[in-house]
């Protein structure tokens, strides 16, 4: 990175404090974003305000986690904001709106929630480099995160209602019932995170069969079925009271 002589710092130091943007204060010293960055984040007026987190072990941090790393995606904008974002199907503003709540719950502040229509799906974004540094303590992964992701630590080292709460954010993001047969699934790309899945079931004494399946071209998945005679055990522990097919709204708590 450039180093800065004290006038150009001073310089981005009153840009920044009359309100400029990092890219107005970049061009005007005709600097790169990058150079300008640093000096910008210790004295601009555009600072996120740090998120206040109730840390305490819950169905909702468990949750969260489990959407995050359902569906989940993680961004820093043009202006190095941090946010997280959950994608659900477009049928599905009603667990938006209940996730929301639990954002509130746990940072002390709502996301946004609104239609892609390139994508047909609902996004429930939220800002905040504090979120994915917590998100951090219980989930990592390498590269990609879609084929990676897990909890950092084994299963033993959660409680009851955080490994509820997973399980449940799991489901709602990644998972199907199948109304033929009546089972209830859970599939993704990441091996590791469906192992976790198995491993709270198991916990649960809850009984399901794995599976892999992989096509010529595409990334191999990794599935997770409960058969039937285990569906009620299973929704009753995560407190969703309908079973209704995939593409299918209204799986209640």
């Amino acid at each position: 990175m450039k180093r800065l002589d004290k006038d150009t710092k001073k310089k981005i130091m009153e840009f920044s404090k009359r309100g400029f943007s990092l890219n107005q204060t970049a061009k005007k010293l005709e600097l790169s974003r990058s150079t300008t960055f640093y000096w910008f984040r210790r004295f601009s007026k555009h600072k996120m305000p740090k998120v206040v987190i109730d840390r305490r072990p819950g169905e909702k941090i468990g949750e969260i986690v489990g959407a995050f790393c359902g569906d989940g995606t993680y961004y820093i904008d043009k202006n190095y904001k941090h946010s997280i974002a959950i994608s659900l199907a477009k049928n599905e503003k009603w667990y938006a709106n209940y996730l929301n709540n639990c954002f509130y719950n746990v940072f002390h502040k709502k996301g946004w929630i609104w239609l892609d229509t390139k994508k047909n799906l609902i996004l429930l974004r939220i800002f905040g480099v504090d979120i994915i540094k917590f998100i951090h303590e219980f989930a990592v992964w390498k590269d990609v995160k879609t084929y990676s992701i897990k909890l950092k630590k084994s299963i033993s080292n959660y409680d009851k209602k955080f490994l509820i709460g997973f399980l449940r954010g799991l489901y709602m993001t990644d998972g199907w019932l199948n109304k033929g047969k009546s089972t209830a699934n859970f599939g993704c790309t990441s091996q590791e995170l469906v192992d976790n899945f198995s491993k709270c079931l198991s916990k649960f004494e809850i009984a399901h069969h794995r599976y892999s399946f992989e096509k010529e071209g595409r990334k191999e998945l990794f599935y997770l079925t409960i058969p039937k005679e285990e569906c009620y055990k299973f929704f009753n522990l995560i407190k969703i009271k309908k079973m209704l097919p995939r593409g299918i709204s209204g799986k209640t708590f």
